[in-house]
């Protein structure tokens, strides 16, 4: 009993912090279509932003951050993407918005969601 009392208190912590971290979620409404995603932290001053793409898209796409906010001094890398997706970026930001651009090059179908999180 008492193990079971532990497994469960242990549980709700770990739930409890994970779910101090502020996320939106967006879904790529037409993968064959250019489109531009706006996300807004909910704090005044994030130190650090996390995306994860996650889908299929059948051809290939870019996924690119719009603006640099200090301290970089030009937008990260753009992400290529194509077929089965799992990408994720952590980058410093310190901006209250992060706006990405979906650029498909030659997909024909496909579905993508784009998590943004405020850690």
């Amino acid at each position: 009993m008492q193990k079971m009392l532990l497994v469960a208190m242990c549980m709700a912590i770990s739930v409890g912090l994970c779910s101090c971290r502020d996320s939106q979620t967006q879904r790529i409404s037409d993968v064959t279509r250019p489109q531009r995603l706006v996300f807004h932290s909910p704090e005044s001053g994030p130190s650090a932003v996390d995306f994860h793409v996650l889908g299929q898209v059948d051809g290939n796409a870019v996924i690119a951050s719009v603006e640099a906010a200090e301290p970089q001094t030009e937008p990260w890398p753009a992400q290529k993407i194509s077929g089965a997706v799992d990408c994720r970026v952590r980058q410093a930001w310190s901006s209250r918005t992060c706006t990405l651009d979906y650029t498909p090059a030659d997909v024909s179908a496909g579905h993508l969601t784009v998590k943004l999180s405020w850690p």
